[in-house]
């Protein structure tokens, strides 16, 4: 159009912001520059008078015009010839184009003023369909933070307005559950905001290890978490013990209460799908996959163990000698026939008592191996050398003492190596 300079200030919330400016060179290449959108590259006057009146505004030379030659920025710059075009929508303000050249009067036609309206015409509604976009995009956003992308995938889904109540599917993963312990005590200290905060940061750094591993959080349970790991449960495992590594950190922070924290993971099939009522609903995982796992995490106190994996998990694992495991008991979940066969993830543990306890399994396993076959003299005698070399092995300590309350009241007939305390 014979411009010099160029200007396109978009309407955000009634007012408008500098979206860009391009600059034309000798070369005749043209320069386009950042611009902050407070700044203003452009006679005020002149756009503010566009915007109200909502037509185009044409100077031949600026700097002689009578209602816009005093202008700081006309002065400054001495800028002869002016087009300044509103970009309307439905006689709506969308934004302004403006024009200038700073060396000749007369540049902008009648012609130019056509072409320009005709543009300006286009560019409305090209913006406000980016606008609405935009908007579509940061909106699918904010629904992925409640229903996540994985799951979406899982049911077969694009974005969340095609899920359907009722929508499931059955898939085989593992499942990490997750839970602060005492939590509930402390928090009765804290104020709600500060119990808000702590639970946000807290969780804040437990989803990065989740989700660097393959895995997705499926729901916040207050202080506990669900994750899910479609296939092999490996990412489980070292979502884990990162888990537990981010949490020693968080630890260390000024003036913290240290928080602990228990993991448990099992693999096996699950229902992926939408409950609720056709009001409201949510995605969730259901099946024994699902409440084994959540019984594990259980399990950590009684293991005195921060991280517990079922057999299923461990026999799934290809490359089970990247970590340090041990079997640390058997139980049976009220109501169910089948035992389930516990391990512990060593890398879990503090590097300073990690060393001592792993150096420490074979006596263990040998001490288990005697346990289940009621052998507690053996069994009582290797778990107190196992906690003798291993001090922090707190698991050891609980086994020796309660090989010499069972001898005390002798074995039941049914032995089978269960811990009755286990047996919830």
């Amino acid at each position: 159009a014979g411009a010099r300079a160029g200007v396109l200030a978009l309407a955000v919330e009634g007012q408008l912001e500098t979206a860009a400016r391009a600059t034309v060179a000798e070369d005749g290449s043209v320069d386009l520059a950042a611009v902050p959108p407070a700044e203003q590259p452009y006679p005020v006057s002149v756009v503010d008078y566009a915007v109200r009146t909502g037509e185009a505004v044409v100077l031949d030379d600026a700097s002689t015009e009578g209602l816009f030659g005093r202008d700081p920025y006309i002065r400054a710059r001495k800028t002869r010839s002016v087009l300044c075009v509103p970009l309307l929508r439905s006689g709506v303000l969308v934004g302004v184009l403006y024009l200038e050249n700073d060396l000749g009067v007369g540049v902008f036609t009648e012609q130019h003023l056509a072409m320009l309206q005709a543009i300006g015409g286009q560019a409305a509604v090209s913006v406000e369909n980016s606008r609405l976009f935009e908007r579509q995009r940061a909106q699918a956003e904010a629904f992925a933070h409640f229903v996540p992308r994985p799951f979406l995938e899982q049911l077969n889904r694009r974005s969340i307005i095609e899920v359907a109540l009722g929508d499931a599917v059955q898939a085989d993963l593992a499942v990490l559950f997750s839970d602060l312990r005492a939590f509930t005590s402390l928090s009765e200290s804290l104020t709600v905001e500060d119990n808000f905060a702590l639970l946000n940061d807290y969780l804040a750094q437990m989803e990065p290890p989740i989700r660097k591993h393959g895995g997705f959080i499926d729901k916040f349970i207050g202080d506990a978490v669900m994750a899910l790991f479609v296939g092999h449960p490996e990412g489980a495992v070292d979502a884990a013990v990162e888990m537990h590594a981010a949490l020693r950190e968080f630890n260390r922070r000024e003036g913290a209460v240290p928080l602990q924290m228990g993991i448990g993971i099992h693999a096996g099939a699950a229902m992926l799908g939408t409950v609720g009522s056709p009001e409201r609903m949510e995605t969730t995982v259901i099946g024994d996959t699902v409440n084994t796992a959540s019984r594990l995490e259980g399990m950590t106190k009684l293991y005195k163990s921060l991280v517990l994996i079922s057999s299923e998990v461990a026999g799934q694992l290809t490359e089970p000698v990247r970590f340090a495991l041990r079997e640390v008991g058997r139980a049976r979940a009220k109501g169910k026939e089948r035992m389930t066969t516990v391990h512990e993830v060593l890398d879990a543990r503090p590097a300073e008592e990690l060393a001592a306890v792993k150096a420490t399994r074979e006596p263990f396993a040998a001490a288990l191996r005697a346990w289940y076959e009621g052998d507690l003299v053996t069994a009582g005698r290797l778990f107190a050398e196992c906690h003798g070399a291993a001090p922090a092995d707190l698991l050891a300590r609980a086994y020796a003492e309660r090989c010499e309350q069972q001898l005390a009241v002798g074995l039941p007939d049914d032995w089978d190596g269960v811990d009755v305390r286990t047996d919830k």
